[in-house]
């Protein structure tokens, strides 16, 4: 669940609300916040292992790599830990 993810990584995930996109639109909005780059860094890939989950494999459907918005200081801590 989302809130395990948020107390697993230290961060928070809002996830943009289904009346938030036009009808019959594929994908949302999902924005980490909190934490440092790295918990912020685990949280995407335990969300993008989530959203593998619920991939339909019999649609042979593929989900994208999430990637994360930064500003340039948390940008370069990103960098820094890796």
């Amino acid at each position: 669940s989302i809130n395990a993810l948020q107390a697993e990584t230290g961060t928070h995930i809002d996830v943009q609300r289904a009346s938030d996109v036009a009808r019959g639109a594929l994908t949302r909005q999902v924005t980490i916040t909190g934490g440092d780059a790295r918990q912020q860094a685990r949280c995407v890939e335990l969300v993008h292992a989530e959203l593998v989950k619920l991939v339909d494999v019999a649609a042979h459907c593929a989900v994208p790599t999430p990637t994360i918005t930064r500003d340039r200081n948390e940008q370069e801590e990103y960098e820094r830990l890796r």
